[in-house]
């Protein structure tokens, strides 16, 4: 029988490591973090169990125009946009999906969907960009926001890169079958793949898109030209 303290000690390390798995800015889930992981690799195991497994979607995204807004509004309001980032892509969510941060001070996000193809993305995105101006306008009356001589919804964007999680058919030591999902982590991983098209996308000139169905970087925010890095510097 385990005595009450080492009951109270591993309830403590319990809750102590279900708050690791989340980002403590924004409650979404912290992908740096090894809970974090483990949280979204039980979920694709927990999805490959079905006779027919759904299509995954894994969306990363990165934060684009921080630099700027820091220098126009200060670092703790641009921490605000990163905030409201993450309302945006809370709110254009199921809550079946795994929204996350990379790391509490991060500026890379992302979305993993489940039973949602990769061929809608572009659709899913323009639905972020939406809600991210709404919540932007709502700022712009707010006095460390308004005093700047630029809106933040004319400085700040985002950048993506969205890959379909390809699922395999397996047979055990018993020729029974099974599924299982490519991996996320690891160098050729699924999350290291849409970095890179996030990037690629960047040095295109930020506010665009890649993904399996659309393989050149593509604008989202049609009205909208990221403001050089360098722009606001004295």
């Amino acid at each position: 029988m385990k005595d009450s303290y080492t009951k109270s000690l591993e309830e403590e390390i319990r809750i102590l490591r279900s708050q690791m798995a989340f980002d403590s800015n924004t409650g979404l889930y912290n992908l740096r973090n090894n809970q974090g992981k483990m949280i979204l690799e039980s979920r694709l195991d927990f999805t490959a169990r079905f006779s027919n497994p759904p299509e995954v979607t894994f969306l990363f995204m990165d934060f684009d125009g921080l630099h700027p807004a820091n220098k126009l509004y200060g670092s703790e309001n641009a921490d605000v946009l990163l905030l409201k980032f993450a309302d945006a892509l809370r709110n254009s969510s199921r809550s079946s999906d795994f929204v996350f941060r990379e790391g509490s001070s991060g500026d890379e996000y992302g979305i993993v969907f489940f039973d949602y193809s990769v061929n809608n993305i572009e659709k899913k995105l323009h639905e972020i960009d939406k809600n991210f101006i709404k919540y932007l306008e709502e700022l712009e009356d707010k006095p460390e926001f308004s005093s700047a001589t630029e809106k933040p919804k004319d400085i700040v964007s985002f950048s993506a890169g969205a890959l379909k999680i390809s699922v395999f058919e397996k047979k055990d030591n018993s020729e029974r079958k099974y599924f299982e999902y490519e991996p996320i982590f690891g160098e050729t991983g699924v999350r290291e793949r849409a970095e890179n098209m996030c990037n690629e996308c960047k040095k295109a000139g930020r506010n665009r898109f890649m993904s399996d169905t659309t393989p050149e970087p593509t604008i989202i925010r049609k009205d909208f030209t990221p403001p050089e890095r360098t722009q606001f510097d004295n």
